[in-house]
């Protein structure tokens, strides 16, 4: 691998965890310096500010989502892109950390990559609404946000799925039961939207 291209993916990775944990405005440059092990100028000369470092390793994450979740093509895989959704939030907790601390921080107003992001998931809409030519895409549009809703929200609220099952603290309903329910949701929600 290119030294490059490894020191940006440390930086990366580092940055990641740092602004999972502490969010746009409590994240360090110099702890996510220290945890890539590297000089902190560099990470300035790779990414720039702090904002666009956080913006990058959004980029990233949204990068491993589409690789890791194709686009429904049809009434079944759309059911289970709920089902697929809810794995890949499960997997990769941070991410679901990442959005929350964007939506935080920039609420309604413009994100720096306003453009890139309105174009990502206008592709995606697109696309799904091209696979489903009875629907268009204003009907596709709340539909992937509320199928998006089903399957990332018990991950981002788990505390509110301990309470609500009366679980004790560090305690969460099996994944797949979770799942499971995720689907069945989605799958009624499908059937009752596609012509």
């Amino acid at each position: 691998m290119d030294r490059a291209v490894e020191t940006k993916a440390r930086i990366l990775s580092a940055a990641r965890a740092e602004f999972a944990e502490f969010g746009i405005a409590g994240a360090r440059v110099d702890r996510i310096a220290e945890a890539a092990h590297i000089n902190k100028q560099r990470i300035y000369a790779y990414f720039g500010d702090k904002n666009q470092l956080f913006e990058a390793v959004l980029a990233d994450a949204f990068s491993r989502l589409a690789d890791a979740i194709p686009l429904p093509q049809s009434r079944d895989e759309l059911i289970e892109y709920a089902g697929r959704v809810f794995d890949f939030h499960q997997e990769n907790v941070d991410f679901n950390r990442l959005l929350a601390w964007e939506a935080l921080a920039f609420r309604d107003g413009a994100l720096p990559v306003e453009a890139e992001r309105h174009n990502y998931y206008a592709d995606k809409v697109k696309s799904v609404a091209e696979a489903f030519p009875g629907l268009g895409e204003d009907v596709v549009a709340p539909l992937l946000l509320q199928i998006i809703g089903l399957a990332a929200w018990p991950v981002l609220m788990s505390p509110l799925q301990r309470h609500l099952y009366g679980l004790e603290p560090g305690s969460l309903p099996p994944a797949a039961t979770t799942r499971s329910f995720v689907v069945r949701a989605a799958a009624a929600l499908v059937d009752e939207i596609l012509p």
